[in-house]
């Protein structure tokens, strides 16, 4: 809280008990969120993995809004607004990708620049 507040980022504090997952979505639930940003350690293989899954996934899978996922080799951005070279969507030609799609073609209108599509 006090490293946000001395980048000048307003945050509030919440404590609760139960799963990382279930009580970050009730709470995207009950905030009305439209986007959920989330910072993760990169890619985890192996046993854990396979029986528990991350919370990033279950996040990802469960959240009722778009979510964009921000790995450790992003560098912080030194710049006051968010900037985007090419959105690329990428279709397992499943519904939910169609979903997916419209957010992409938003999103590359919104920068203005080239959405590809794989």
């Amino acid at each position: 809280m006090a490293g946000a507040g001395a980048a000048g980022i307003g945050a509030d504090q919440t404590v609760v008990e139960g799963t990382v997952p279930s009580e970050i979505i009730k709470t995207l639930i009950a905030s009305d969120a439209g986007l959920l940003v989330i910072g993760t350690q990169g890619v985890h293989r192996g046993l854990d993995h396979l029986l528990l899954g991350s919370n990033s996934e279950a996040l990802m899978l469960g959240s009722p809004c778009p979510t964009l996922t921000v790995g450790p080799h992003v560098p912080a951005s030194p710049e006051p607004q968010v900037t985007c070279k090419k959105v690329i969507y990428i279709s397992d030609l499943s519904i939910a990708s169609a979903a997916a799609a419209t957010f992409a073609d938003k999103l590359g209108r919104i920068f203005g620049v080239k959405t590809e599509v794989y």
